[in-house]
Formats: C-alpha cells, sequence, structure tokens
C-alpha cells in the first residue's frame, strides 16, 4: 500500500506480505537486480523514482550463490546499500553476516561482507556443486569486489579473505576428513599443520597471490591440508 506519484515521479510505498516479482520492479526503477523475490516481511520504498531508499525486513529469494537470504535490517540510500544484519536459510546450518554494497557504478561493488557460518552444505555454495559434498563446520568470511554473475569459482577467489574447516568431505568422490582451508588470509599458518615442508619459494608465491587478490582480484593463495 501506499501512493505513487507518475508525474512527479515519487512514491512512498509499503510492502507486507510477499513480493514475487521484486525483480521487474527493481528493473523499473533501474536498481540492479541482485535477487528475484522477497516474502515474509515488510519494504518500504520512498523518493523519487530516480533514487528511492529502500529500507527492507525480508527474505529474499534467487539471491547468487546464495539462494534464500533473511535481511534483519537493510537500508538503501544514494546508490549504497547496508546490510546491517543477514542470515541464510538456503546452505542448511547457520550463516550470518554485514555489510555494504556500491550500486552506482557499471557493476554493483561490494565495499565490505563479514559472513560467519557453522554446518553449512559445501554442496550448495558457489561454485561447488556436483565438486564437494558434505558439511564445512567452520567458515569465516570477508569480502569485498565487484558482483560479477560471469565470473568463474576461481574468479570469484581473488575476492575473499576466507577460514574454513571442516570434519569431513568428499571431493570429486574422494573422501577427505580433517580439512582446514585458507584463502588470502594474512595468518594462513591453522592451515600449514607441517610448516618446515614449505619451501622459501612457495611461500613467496602465495603472498604474491595475495597482493594481486588484494589489489585488483586477479590472484589468489589457497593454503589447505587434509587427510585423505
Amino acid at each position: 500500500n501506499g501512493n505513487v506519484e507518475v508525474a512527479n515521479k515519487k512514491l512512498n510505498v509499503r510492502i507486507d506480505g510477499d513480493f514475487p516479482d521484486a525483480d521487474v520492479w527493481l528493473q523499473r526503477f533501474n536498481i540492479p537486480v541482485l535477487f528475484k523475490s522477497a516474502g515474509g516481511g515488510t519494504i518500504v520504498i520512498n523518493g523519487s523514482f530516480s533514487r528511492p531508499t529502500i529500507t527492507a525486513s525480508t527474505t529474499l529469494a534467487g539471491v547468487p550463490c546464495i539462494d534464500q537470504l533473511k535481511l534483519e535490517k537493510l537500508t538503501y540510500e544514494a546508490d549504497t546499500v547496508n546490510v546491517h544484519q543477514v542470515s541464510s536459510p538456503g546452505l542448511g546450518g547457520q550463516l550470518t553476516g554485514s555489510g555494504q554494497i556500491r550500486l552506482g557504478g557499471a557493476t554493483p561493488m561490494i565495499e565490505r561482507m563479514d559472513l560467519t557460518g557453522t554446518k553449512l552444505d559445501a554442496s550448495k555454495l558457489c561454485g561447488l556443486k556436483g565438486t564437494v559434498k558434505g558439511t564445512i563446520d567452520e567458515v569465516n568470511a570477508h569480502l569485498r569486489g565487484t558482483i560479477d554473475p560471469k565470473r568463474t569459482a576461481l574468479e570469484w577467489l581473488g575476492l575473499g579473505q576466507v577460514y574454513a574447516h571442516a570434519d569431513h568431505l568428499a571431493i570429486l568422490d574422494d573422501r577427505y576428513s580433517g580439512i582446514s582451508a585458507c584463502l588470502n588470509r594474512k595468518d594462513d599458518r591453522p592451515c600449514r599443520p607441517r610448516p618446515a615442508l614449505v619451501q622459501a619459494s612457495d611461500l613467496q608465491q602465495c603472498e604474491d597471490g595475495k597482493r594481486a587478490g588484494a589489489a585488483n582480484g586477479t590472484g589468489f593463495c589457497m593454503v589447505a591440508a587434509a587427510t585423505r
């Protein structure tokens, strides 16, 4: 319910309940389509057609790499999305976080996204479907970079600093236990159970990959350990 002043190109609309065609309305107001539908909450859109202010507490569906995303509170104003608190029921287990996304450029830019997860379904994570099966027991991630739906799984790796641990996983049908992975982390010692086996040249290549990832997302360093 609310008011839409077509002549003045202004609106003040409150949406309660389900919003199955959210992607259509986002396109009409020139807002990047980062999800397809919303439901079970409240969305308030206020201001001009070209620069609306949006406040939302709802569950989004069709979010890339996550599917369902529950927004405890989100605000959008002047091409900036502030994600105050989110959680995701779409990955199994529990995933919570907060962040900021800027939408003014050619592609949306994640300025900051901090996520913490436990007991996540590995097969539902971005780029891992059909490759990895099992439960990721712990994950802590910090993301920064552009949101490009054409990125490959490897290209997404340059945008994050991640620590993850799983007691058991199947990777390409091979079973592993005690898996730890550190992606672009300044301190990756938790993922190096046998540091004496690492050569100085390997450490330098890892640092070079981290710097490339931090500069423009074109490189990364993954340190991992597991028992097969």
